[in-house]
């Protein structure tokens, strides 16, 4: 990448207004980015200065945004790979009451959390360094409220120097009111939203960090990636010398050492998509396609803030991760069909690789222990898959050894038995729910997460975690 640049355009004009730029130029010719990171944060509100409360990123390649996979399949949507990193975090000053009511998230709901820190700028950067290069941080209005906001915290816990140094950065308010000046009467996420699709974005996804990544990925499809993108090439900058506003019981059981009862404190959802639906293959193990974690506390489950507000089906606070992995093997036609991930899609992807493991390792840390991995159906799949991998990639080592394990799928089995024909999590969510999980999370790896969440929550989550703390053993790899 070409040394950064930095030049003044003065009287440049934005929907008939005319305004002094100062643009940071990171290329003597533009060449077109390869991975967009959408990013979004939640704060404290109003009262500077401003610190982070939640912060979401999804990456998304640039094939994908013109022309890849979507969720539903064959719509045009979201693009269906994606790599996501979702953290809650505690701040060191209290929250606007405007910005609780909006957010939904309280120093109270958030007291437990970790403030911003070393591990959480790790979880990003290994994000980052994950994707192909050049890379992009791309957030609305992000000139004026994330980028600088995200500077000054990274700032503040003097981890600067850990982010990498060819990053960029672009505002989509920005491009959007260039490009289709006078196309709308109001540029924000909702107003724009509103407009293109007839409604306002979902309630449950409304003023989240990831409802907001989601609703920018959308709007950029829908008004036209090819234009947007071009125009992001051309006008993108180093988000290094970026200043501010001032510039525009199974075999996984047996393997397992038995842990004394304790009172477990975090539970992270784990789900994994695979090249294949079989273990136990002599010669041919499944691998990894997609990860996705989601940590809850043990409080959040019980009686935390959800959203929608008032509602009984998801905790608000959750910190979550999920990426997308190049399989090594073939992928099986069965599991391609299912998962819509292939090895054309997956293709530019990291193979499951010692970054990927300190993202998900950071995000365990951060947790208040004791912590347990939660899986459905995990004693016989995703815990020996994920041993697995570990061992395959000879980093098995970073892995936390007070880390438990239990299977919800043993847990409903055992204390809701004869009540279910199938304990399969879509008949287990339309047995609760009337309707099985929406197309649009079914068979993806944060899908199954968050039904797994949702299922626990309905079925009363008080029972189901005295289990798991009588249950759970130590992930022993």
């Amino acid at each position: 990448m070409a040394t950064p640049l930095v030049k003044a355009e003065k009287g440049k004009t934005t929907n008939g207004k005319k305004e002094e730029v100062t643009k940071v130029s990171t290329k003597a010719e533009p060449v077109p980015i390869q991975t967009f990171v959408f990013f979004d944060l939640e704060t404290t509100g109003l009262d500077q200065p401003r610190q982070i409360t939640e912060i979401s990123l999804a990456a998304v390649r640039r094939d994908q945004l013109l022309s890849g996979t979507t969720v539903p399949p064959g719509g045009a949507t979201i693009p269906r790979v994606m790599d996501k990193f979702t953290a809650c975090v505690r701040p060191r000053r209290d929250i606007h009451p405007k910005a609780a009511e909006i957010t939904n998230l309280t120093n109270q709901s958030l007291g437990k959390h970790r403030v911003f820190d070393e591990d959480l700028v790790k979880s990003v950067v290994h994000l980052l360094n994950r994707q192909e290069p050049p890379v992009c941080l791309v957030a609305h209005n992000g000139n004026r409220f994330d980028f600088p906001i995200l500077k000054a915290e990274l700032g503040d816990s003097e981890t600067v120097d850990l982010f990498p140094q060819d990053v960029l950065c672009v505002d989509t308010m920005v491009a959007i009111k260039d490009l289709y000046a006078g196309q709308f009467k109001s540029f924000s996420l909702p107003k724009i939203h509103e407009n293109l699709f007839g409604e306002a974005p979902p309630p449950e996804v409304a003023h989240t960090a990831e409802g907001d990544v989601i609703t920018m990925v959308k709007i950029v499809k829908k008004l036209g990636a090819e234009e947007i993108l071009q125009w992001m090439d051309s006008n993108a900058v180093s988000f290094a010398i970026y200043r501010g506003e001032e510039m525009a019981t199974s075999i996984a059981k047996e393997e397992a050492t038995k842990a004394a009862p304790v009172q477990i404190q975090t539970f992270v959802f784990l789900d994994l998509e695979t090249t294949d639906l079989r273990t136990g293959l002599e010669e041919d193990e499944p691998q990894i396609t997609e990860i996705s974690l989601a940590a809850v506390r043990r409080d959040q489950l019980l009686s935390g803030p959800t959203v929608p507000p008032g509602g009984a089906s998801l905790p608000r606070v959750m910190d979550k991760f999920t990426a997308c992995v190049r399989p090594t093997h073939s992928i099986h036609p069965k599991a391609a069909e299912i998962t819509n991930l292939t090895k054309q899609t997956l293709g530019k992807h990291r193979v499951f690789d010692e970054d990927l493991v300190k993202s998900v390792v950071h995000l365990l840390n951060r947790q208040e222990p004791p912590v347990c991995l939660v899986a459905h159906n995990g004693d016989w799949f995703d815990f020996p898959v994920l041993k697995s991998e570990l061992r395959r990639s000879k980093i098995a080592g970073l892995f936390p050894k007070d880390v438990l394990c239990v299977d919800t799928m043993l847990a409903m089995k055992h204390l809701y038995a004869g009540q279910f024909r199938s304990f399969s999590l879509p008949r287990l969510h339309e047995n609760l729910f009337g309707v099985a999980p929406p197309p649009e999370v079914a068979h993806t790896a944060e899908g199954d997460v968050i039904t797994m969440i949702k299922i626990v929550k309905k079925m009363g989550a008080e029972k189901i975690i005295q289990w798991m703390d009588e249950k759970a053993s130590a992930f022993a790899i």
